[in-house]
């Protein structure tokens, strides 16, 4: 996923994660996956493209990326736009499940290059 963040992507904001979306993989919330936007709803992803959704498990996805997210969206609100991106990251070609998302985030006073452990 790579996209340059707007104040109007903000605004419009994205969709929230399709249910009949099932990345390979997909066990479901028992086994603590979450349909994972690389592009975040808050920051006008679109959670019914599924190929801006990855497994994550609840942590990664709810807690560290949920922060990363919320620095981005401020900096776009009061700076001006970002240029990011997201990218899954697999230990070996047969996982279906990303080790870890990586993120780069660059902006007015805004430069990110960073990987969330998927765990």
């Amino acid at each position: 996923m790579q996209t340059t963040i707007t104040s109007e992507m903000l605004e419009n904001k994205g969709s929230p994660p399709g249910r009949r979306i099932k990345p390979p993989g997909w066990l479901g919330e028992a086994a603590g996956h979450t349909r994972g936007h690389l592009l975040a709803r808050s920051l006008g992803g679109d959670g019914r493209a599924p190929a801006n959704i990855a497994i994550m498990y609840e942590k990664a996805n709810n807690v560290v990326m949920e922060k990363l997210e919320q620095l981005i969206a401020e900096t776009v609100r009061t700076r001006g736009p970002v240029e990011y991106s997201a990218t899954p990251v697999y230990r070996n070609p047969e996982d279906l499940i990303p080790a870890g998302i990586h993120i780069k985030a660059i902006g007015p006073g805004l430069d990110i290059d960073q990987t969330v452990i998927n765990q």
